[in-house]
């Protein structure tokens, strides 16, 4: 039985070992059932970002969260939620670090919404203070 895995994401497709990825819950998990993916290999991961899992899998690798392009609102949304999903928490946390910097007058209402369909409480929290310092609509 060989370590190397196959995520599909969508038309992207992404390399790595058994050991490697058993360091989020989700995957060590997947590998300790009999579910398809752990048989054949391959995890279908399609219904998720596949820029948000390549930054994922590269933190596993290094040990540094590097998006390797602008962080915006958009990005920081997607990553948290795919990084939330995998249980990768130092990505979690860098998403909603960068997500509270990111909150100013014109993106507040967008992010307290995001945070909210979320429940976000800490990012919630963050935004709704925010918005009543700076008086924003």
């Amino acid at each position: 039985m060989t370590d190397d895995v196959k995520i599909i994401c969508g038309e992207r497709t992404f390399l790595s070992d058994q050991k490697t990825l058993s360091l989020l819950p989700y995957f060590a998990a997947t590998f300790r059932s009999e579910m398809q993916e752990n048989l054949t290999n391959e995890i279908n991961l399609s219904h998720l970002d596949g820029d948000c899992i390549k930054i994922i899998l590269e933190s596993l690798q290094t040990g540094k969260v590097s998006t390797h392009r602008k962080n915006n609102i958009e990005m920081m949304q997607s990553l948290y939620t795919t990084s939330h999903y995998l249980q990768a928490e130092r990505v979690e946390s860098f998403a909603l670090n960068t997500l509270r910097s990111l909150v100013d007058k014109k993106t507040a209402p967008k992010i307290l919404e995001f945070a909210t369909d979320y429940n976000i409480e800490s990012l919630k929290w963050f935004v709704q203070n925010y918005i009543e310092q700076n008086k924003c609509k």
